[in-house]
């Protein structure tokens, strides 16, 4: 297995990063830190790689327009009425980002034009995993690359 990243430009002071992950045979997938963003998935087939799902033609255009190719579904895909989830008798508030709503599971950088979040990578291109109110046993690890 091999992972590579390049940094291909910044947003609000933070650097975009495209991350390429392959296996031994020759599978290949590139992931952006901007909107969690799949950006290609290619496949080995008759000795040469086949994009299996749509994308845009380089990661610079993904900030450029508003698409929804390549996005990922986070912990919640929609809003939650009044940031109130309710588990038995249990009521966990969570915060509120979207007018008396919560969206899409918590804050970020986002770029509200393109409704897009800029996943909290340093210029390092440090991955981390940031859990906000939601209850689970979770467990995160960091990824200096």
């Amino acid at each position: 297995m091999k992972l590579t990243f390049k940094k291909y430009g910044q947003l609000q002071g933070r650097d975009l990063c495209e991350f390429v992950l392959e296996n031994d045979h020759g599978m290949s997938v590139k992931l952006l830190n901007y909107g969690a963003t799949l950006e290609d998935v290619a496949i080995p087939v008759d000795g040469a790689k086949r994009h299996v799902i749509l994308s845009l033609k380089q990661a610079e255009d993904y900030s450029k327009e508003r698409n929804f190719l390549g996005g990922t579904v986070g912990r919640i895909a929609g809003r939650v009425w009044h940031g109130q989830w309710k588990n038995g008798d249990h009521i966990l508030q969570l915060p509120i980002n979207d007018g008396e709503n919560h969206i899409h599971g918590g804050f970020g950088l986002s770029d509200q034009s393109k409704g897009k979040t800029l996943f909290p990578f340093t210029s390092a291109c440090l991955i981390q995993m940031a859990i906000t109110a939601f209850p689970a046993t979770c467990s995160w690890r960091q990824l200096i690359l």
